[in-house]
């Protein structure tokens, strides 16, 4: 019994540990995704299959959404004009962004099998995609007759808005596979914004960290959101939402922001520190990491650039982030769950020795072990 109840020990340590070690962040590889001939990228969103969006100045400087599948970028072209950009992907490679048809104003679109839709508008003016869910439906915002903008959600060529806190002007910036959006939305009087939760044709006011603005970013499947909050100061803070009460990440210094969360609530965002340079973060559920220093030493780019900003995470840990003038994709290199301590293996492995002599010898007895 006594080596039955040794392996039970050696088991429990042994989970213990690898519970240990999952709280802390894998280290990552860079894979710079290239450009579109004009020497600029910026990432701003990736799907399951690792598949990334964002924009790229071309050999003309002019810049345009692109989508990179893992090996080359291609140049999603424009709705008419000179310039366009892609902010959101979702797994079934259909691309959501903006771009300028006739050099006045800007509309959304939605980017499938070659084929750029151009969203409309509430006021024939402009228009913006900012995210897409799994079903293809699209949050941004549109212009309104009479002037300011709305909240809203498109699909299957109906725009429909979602309302207002009170205020003239407000966006949409992230939505999930169940409609739920977020954003932020001006109060009466046009003089503050406020992140908002969205759901089932409710606008509910995330507030502030005692600032007066506040701004939604992006919502998980289980309905969590990221995004900031101003302080007191007036400084932003990047926050989590599981309810309708924000809770802050922390910063590096000064200031944050959480740009985009996963269905695990881990966050990807960027954070100022005391020298106001700005550095890209992801936040595990339980601290704030500096992905400058979760770089693989082994990797070629490792002290060589600084990721200013994170802007998307898949369920598998794949972060995009955007340093200068360059846009990259981090692969986690080895999670920390296949790590358990060596002490938690050593004393596994003395409790199923242990078991199998005790079986050896209880065997000619008929006793139990």
């Amino acid at each position: 019994m006594r080596f039955a109840k040794l392996l039970v020990a050696a088991a429990t340590m042994f989970a213990a540990s690898i519970s240990v070690a999952a709280a802390a962040p894998p280290t990552y590889t860079l894979t710079d995704i290239g450009q579109l001939g004009g020497g600029y990228t910026q990432a701003y969103g990736i799907n399951a299959s690792g598949w990334i969006t964002g924009v790229s100045y071309t050999t003309g400087n002019q810049p345009h959404a692109f989508l990179f599948n893992g090996v080359s970028m291609t140049d999603l072209g424009t709705l008419g004009g000179t310039s366009s950009y892609g902010y959101a992907i979702n797994n079934a490679g259909t691309v959501a962004g903006g771009s300028a048809p006739n050099f006045q104003y800007s509309r959304g679109f939605s980017y499938s099998s070659g084929v750029m839709t151009n969203i409309g508008s509430f006021s024939g003016t402009y228009s913006e995609s900012n995210a897409i869910n799994t079903s293809g439906t699209i949050a941004g915002w549109s212009g309104v007759s009479g002037g300011g903008a709305v909240p809203v959600t498109w699909s299957g060529g109906t725009m429909t808005a979602l309302g207002s806190l009170g205020g003239s002007y407000g966006y949409a910036w992230g939505i999930n596979d169940s409609g739920q959006a977020t954003g932020n939305s001006y109060l009466a009087g046009n003089s503050a914004h406020r992140a908002f939760r969205f759901t089932n044709g409710t606008m509910t006011n995330l507030g502030t960290f005692g600032g007066t603005n506040s701004e939604g970013l992006d919502i998980n499947n289980n309905g969590a959101i990221t995004g900031w909050a101003q302080n007191g100061n007036n400084t932003q803070t990047a926050f989590i939402a599981t309810g309708n009460t924000i809770v802050s990440l922390g910063t590096f210094g000064y200031a944050s922001r959480g740009i985009a969360i996963n269905d695990q609530g881990w966050v990807v965002g960027k954070s100022m520190d005391q020298a106001f340079t700005d550095r890209a973060f992801v936040y595990d559920g339980t601290a704030m990491f500096d992905l400058n220093t979760l770089i693989a030493t082994s990797d070629p780019l490792f002290g060589q650039i600084t990721l200013a900003s994170a802007t998307g995470i898949t369920e598998s840990g794949q972060i995009i982030a955007n340093s200068g003038n360059r846009a990259f994709l981090l692969t986690p290199v080895l999670a920390a769950t296949d790590t358990p301590e060596p002490a938690a293996l050593a004393l596994l492995a003395t409790g199923l020795l242990g078991l199998a002599a005790a079986r050896r010898r209880s065997a000619g007895t008929g006793q139990p072990a």
